[in-house]
């Protein structure tokens, strides 16, 4: 989180909830960019490391990618390197936002 604001692309919303087209929960965001709909997740190691996780967080990662969702995925390691965190976000978002309706 604080590289993105640190960096001028601070995510609208932290802990977004995303619903299919039934009202059930997809999943939770761990940071939001609403109008491009994109989720950034922090991955930290003690949980989605496991075996069980890699594949629990790959069907949530499709249902929400199904939902229109971009997903960028961070490491302990990612927030490291001056910049890096910032610059797969600026992509995600520009990605997103050019084919957005004017």
């Amino acid at each position: 989180l604080l590289r993105c604001v640190d960096g001028g692309v601070a995510p609208d919303t932290l802990q977004h909830r995303v619903y299919d087209g039934h009202g059930d929960l997809l999943g939770i965001g761990d940071l939001a960019w609403l109008r491009a709909r994109v989720l950034g997740e922090a991955d930290g190691a003690e949980v989605h490391d496991r075996p069980d996780a890699v594949f629990r967080d790959r069907w949530r990662q499709n249902d929400l990618a199904s939902a229109g969702w971009t997903i960028i995925r961070f490491t302990w390691q990612d927030t490291l390197q001056p910049g890096y965190v910032v610059h797969v976000v600026r992509n995600a978002l520009a990605r997103a936002t050019s084919s957005l309706p004017r």
